[in-house]
């Protein structure tokens, strides 16, 4: 049977995209912060910069964050 992690072993973080800034060098706005592919942000790295969203990877997870209005919240185990 799989384990459940426990709540306390998990912590929540928001992640916003804020806008994309498309060129030779594209870069994102996230968390109000300039980043670039192969940077890191809230432990995950920018994997890569599109012009409509941001691909982010954590070890097995990826996410894919479009510019957005409010933050997507992301639950990690710790």
């Amino acid at each position: 049977p799989g384990r459940a992690v426990p709540p306390e072993a998990m912590r929540e973080i928001s992640l916003h995209v804020g806008g994309i800034i498309a060129g030779p060098v594209p870069c994102a706005i996230i968390n109000k912060r300039l980043v670039q592919s192969g940077e890191t942000i809230e432990s995950f790295a920018v994997e890569r910069i599109e012009p409509d969203a941001v691909f982010l990877r954590r070890g097995e997870h990826r996410l894919k964050l479009p510019v957005a209005e409010k933050p997507a919240r992301v639950r990690l185990a710790l």
